[in-house]
C-alpha cells in the first residue's frame, strides 16, 4: 500500500513507519518538521494542497497532535491541544472529501481518555464516554474523522492507552525516579494503566490498514490493563528498585494541576 503518516516524526509516527516499510509498503510523512528522520521516506508540508499528495496514496494514518503530557493544562494549552488535533483532521477530512477516489482508509488517533475517569468498571468499544476535557476532545476528534467516512473510505478510530517503549513516550520519564530510589505509586495507586508496548501499537495500526473488516473504534491497549501500584511495581522489580514513596494525589494536582487527571484517571479499557 501507499501510506501517508500525518505526525509520521512523533513517537508512535517513526516507529510505525520503519515497520510498515519492513512490510513493504511506501511510506510518505505529511509533518511540519523540515525533514523525516528515516531514509526512503518522502516528506511533505501541510502548506502544500493535500489533494495533490492524497491522490498518490491508497491510506492516510493521522496522529497528528500536540503533546498533552509536556505542559500544563493552561486554558492557551487546552486551545493548541485542540487546534493542533481538530484542525489537521479537518484539513485531512475536506481534501479526502473533494476527492472522486480518496484513500480508501482513514486510520485516526484517538485515545482512552475518550472514557474519562472510570474506576474499576471494564471498557470496551462499546462504552459510552466519559466527561472532563480529554473526553470531551477525544469526542470531538473523533466526530471530526468520521466525516470521512463513505461508501469508499473506512475510518477507524485510535482509542491509545500509554504508549511504552524504549525510544521516547512516557517510559523514560516514569524510570527516572526509580533510578534514584524515589520510585512510587501515583495517587492511591489503585487507577488502572491501560498500557500498550509500541510493537503493538504499530501492529495495530497495521492491521487496522490492511483488513477492510476493522472499522470504528479499537482500543490499543494490552488485553490485562492493571492498577497503578501493580505497574510500578513491576517497573521497580525489573530495575531492581524500591517501589515505596508513594506521591499523594493532592500533591500531583498542585504541582501539574489539570495535566495530573492524566495520570489520576482510570480507564480500564481492554480491546
Amino acid at each position: 500500500m501507499r501510506v501517508l503518516v500525518a505526525g509520521g516524526t512523533g513517537f508512535i509516527g517513526k516507529h510505525l513507519c520503519r515497520v510498515l516499510l519492513s512490510d513493504g509498503h511506501q511510506v510518505a510523512i505529511l509533518s511540519r518538521t523540515e525533514k523525516p528522520s528515516i531514509e526512503n521516506i518522502s516528506r511533505f508540508s501541510w502548506n502544500v494542497p493535500l489533494e495533490s499528495i492524497l491522490k498518490n496514496m491508497d491510506a492516510v494514518v493521522n496522529l497528528t497532535g500536540e503533546s498533552l503530557a509536556q505542559k500544563r493544562w493552561s486554558p492557551k494549552n487546552k486551545s493548541l491541544f485542540r487546534e493542533s488535533r481538530i484542525q489537521s483532521t479537518k484539513k485531512i477530512v475536506s481534501a479526502m472529501a473533494a476527492m472522486p477516489q480518496p484513500p480508501s482508509v482513514l486510520v485516526n488517533a484517538s485515545a482512552v481518555g475518550y472514557y474519562g475517569d472510570r474506576g474499576e468498571q471494564i471498557l470496551t468499544e462499546a462504552s459510552p464516554s466519559g466527561t472532563g476535557f480529554l473526553a470531551d476532545l477525544c469526542k470531538e476528534w473523533e466526530a471530526e474523522a468520521l466525516q470521512a467516512k463513505s461508501s469508499k473510505v473506512r475510518v477507524v478510530r485510535l482509542r491509545t492507552g500509554l504508549v511504552l517503549g524504549k525510544e521516547g513516550g512516557a517510559l523514560p520519564r516514569m524510570i527516572h525516579p526509580f533510578k534514584f530510589f524515589v520510585g512510587g505509586p501515583l495517587g492511591s495507586g489503585k487507577q488502572y494503566v491501560p498500557w500498550i508496548h509500541i510493537e503493538d501499537v504499530a501492529g495495530l495500526i497495521r492491521f487496522s490498514l490492511e483488513s477492510e473488516k476493522v472499522e470504528g473504534p479499537l482500543n490499543v491497549t494490552a488485553p490485562q490493563p492493571i492498577p497503578n501500584q501493580e505497574f510500578c511495581e513491576a517497573l521497580a522489580s525489573v530495575l531492581r528498585r524500591p517501589c515505596l514513596f508513594r506521591v499523594p494525589a493532592g500533591v500531583l494536582k498542585s504541582v501539574l494541576g489539570e495535566l495530573a487527571d492524566l495520570i489520576l484517571g482510570s480507564q480500564r479499557a481492554i480491546p
